[in-house]
């Protein structure tokens, strides 16, 4: 669903091809968006001179390069504010996205998409209008250099939380979670992997986390499940060699492994996306939605995915003594999962009373700062049960 302010969204379509063009004009437009249609480079720079919220650029134009307009748009003081969603042309692949990421573009989606898709990019780019669009180039740089020392250095620690059965009460497994090590604004761990996105950098990092977690769990983890978060991005842009390396090299088994599909990035492929979901899961992996009631863990993804674990968002758990429609919203989550033999799990319980709910509610499984808090030595026997 996509919510607009009193203001209209305006987008400037950038497509030189005209039957595309009143394609996703006509698409926007029945969305609610006002759309500025620019059949060539030249246009869509006098057109990007007015009111313009958001730039969708097809990379094959008559008069310039693609990547030539992203750069301009990127560089000049009156637009470079204003997102720009790259349109890759079909058979578009990584090398491609990481060169329109590194000009500045905001969002990459390949062709053939469906409309949904569109609006969905769409719509997340309103959302997070994307601070890194109001970023000057030296802080830009100095982003980079700090991701190239942190990866060269291995500056990222994993901490694990348990999760819990709830009946009976006990572990049921731990989530890797990143730590950065480091002052700069890259202690954020969400900003960390969004810059190693934005660099094309995500697969080295999260498999430097992956590596470093596995050597923990290894001596502590027998008999556990792990948790381990997973982009859309390293699913859809077929890095499984690389990830069944990183298996081969430690003894912990596939069998024990779920891949947490986070909000990290958008699924650009969706026919693709769950394709190679598949290779992954007939290699033994099992797979988790991460939370379940916000952004792109819809119904429809769990649908498609078809997950042995769903985790209910942390936003809806909070305040849910209180609040009868997240009351709803989890039984309605808890019947699904029932329904169809998913472990349902609530993230972010931070009170007894938050407990006791999910529990009344038929949750099979919990995790947050009521139980335990995130640490970084994996101390399996050391973890405690709480008063239930």
């Amino acid at each position: 669903m996509i919510s607009f302010s009193q203001k209209k969204t305006v987008v400037l379509v950038v497509e030189s091809e005209t039957s595309v063009a009143q394609m996703l004009s006509a698409v926007l437009t029945s969305a609610g968006y006002l759309v500025s249609i620019a059949s060539h480079g030249q246009e869509a720079i006098e057109k990007s001179k007015v009111a313009i919220d958001i730039i969708v650029l097809n990379l094959i134009l008559s008069d310039m390069e693609g990547v030539e307009l992203c750069h301009y748009f990127k560089q000049s003081e009156a637009t470079r504010h204003i997102p720009v969603m790259v349109l890759s042309p079909e058979g578009g692949r990584d090398r491609e996205k990481t060169q329109c990421y590194h000009l500045g573009a905001d969002d990459f989606i390949y062709r053939p998409f469906q409309n949904d898709e569109l609006l969905e990019h769409i719509d997340q780019l309103m959302k997070s209008r994307k601070v890194r669009s109001d970023t000057k180039p030296a802080e830009q740089m100095e982003r980079f250099h700090e991701l190239k020392r942190i990866l060269e250095n291995r500056l990222v620690e994993p901490y694990f939380q348990p999760l819990y059965s709830i009946e009976p009460f006990e572990i049921f497994g731990v989530e890797v979670l990143s730590r950065p090590q480091t002052t700069s604004v890259l202690q954020n761990p969400e900003m960390l992997f969004q810059t190693a996105l934005e660099f094309g950098s995500y697969l080295d990092l999260e498999m430097m986390v992956w590596e470093k977690a596995l050597d923990i769990f290894k001596d502590r983890g027998e008999g556990k499940n792990l948790f381990l978060n997973c982009s859309p991005h390293l699913v859809e842009n077929d890095h499984f060699m690389r990830v069944q390396a990183v298996f081969q090299r430690s003894v912990v088994k596939v069998s024990q492994v779920y891949l947490e599909l986070t909000e990290r990035s958008a699924i650009s492929q969706h026919d693709l996306f769950y394709h190679r979901l598949r290779q992954y899961r007939e290699h033994g992996f099992k797979i988790a939605v991460d939370d379940v009631g916000s952004g792109y863990s819809s119904l429809e993804s769990i649908v498609e995915t078809r997950p042995e674990v769903v985790k209910i968002d942390r936003h809806i758990v909070h305040g849910l003594t209180q609040d009868p429609y997240k009351h709803s919203i989890v039984k309605f989550v808890v019947s699904f999962c029932r329904e169809h033999d998913i472990i349902c799990v609530a993230e972010g319980v931070e009170t007894k009373e938050e407990f006791q709910m999910v529990r009344n509610l038929g949750v099979k499984a919990c995790q947050g700062y009521y139980f335990f808090r995130p640490t970084p030595q994996l101390d399996i026997p050391a973890f405690q049960s709480v008063t239930i």
